[in-house]
């Protein structure tokens, strides 16, 4: 004999249920992740800049030095 597999019932309340709270999430404002991500970028660059003239600054005050001497 084969055995008989029951299919369960599908409940449609809970399908629907389950259709309109997926429809309350919110997908992520893609102009908004890219515009910041640039604003970080432009940041950083910023900070780096300011990084590079300082150790470019103490450089040539050093070497002022050592030359005086």
């Amino acid at each position: 004999m084969r055995a008989m597999l029951k299919k369960p019932a599908i409940n449609h309340k809970d399908f629907d249920l389950s259709l309109s709270h997926e429809k309350k999430i919110q997908r992520p404002n893609i102009d908004h992740l890219i515009k910041r991500i640039m604003t970080e970028r432009r940041l950083e660059r910023k900070t780096n800049i300011a990084t590079m003239v300082l150790i470019l600054f103490a450089v040539a005050i050093i070497a002022l030095i050592l030359t005086q001497a």
